[in-house]
């Protein structure tokens, strides 16, 4: 059970760190595993100082450390804690369609979006009506 919870992490922060890094290509990781490693305050074990830094349960820092590496691992636990997309679903009841809400958000507040055609759940497919994804 704790190894099938770590893979269903992992799978999440992968496809989070995919997204993190195809959106911003401005940021250079290359420092990341020499930031702070020196500083007396924090613990020597590098698990546990990567858990207490980022602010993550040791038993996912330790099951990155020993898929990835410490480095990855460091790089992984910083992208887990970067904020995924923005999501939002439109209220049918107040709007009657994506098209509209769309012109609404670029119009009053400059917001660039678009409305996936479908989302992919547990039992097949369901139609996004209301999902808008603002870019």
């Amino acid at each position: 059970s704790r190894n099938m919870k770590l893979n269903v992490v992992t799978r999440l922060v992968g496809l989070h760190a995919d997204y993190v890094m195809s959106t911003r290509d401005d940021h250079n990781y290359d420092s990341i595993s020499s930031k702070s490693q020196s500083d007396d305050i924090w613990p020597a074990d590098t698990i546990h100082r990567i858990a207490v830094q980022q602010s993550l349960p040791s038993f996912i820092v330790r099951g990155w450390v020993d898929q990835y590496g410490p480095v990855a691992a460091e790089i992984i636990s910083q992208l887990a804690n970067m904020p995924g997309p923005v999501t939002l679903r439109r209220n049918a009841l107040r709007c009657d369609s994506n098209e509209n809400l769309i012109r609404r958000l670029q119009g009053e507040h400059g917001i660039d979006a678009f409305a996936p055609r479908s989302i992919s759940k547990a039992k097949g497919r369901a139609d996004s009506a209301n999902s808008i994804i603002p870019v």
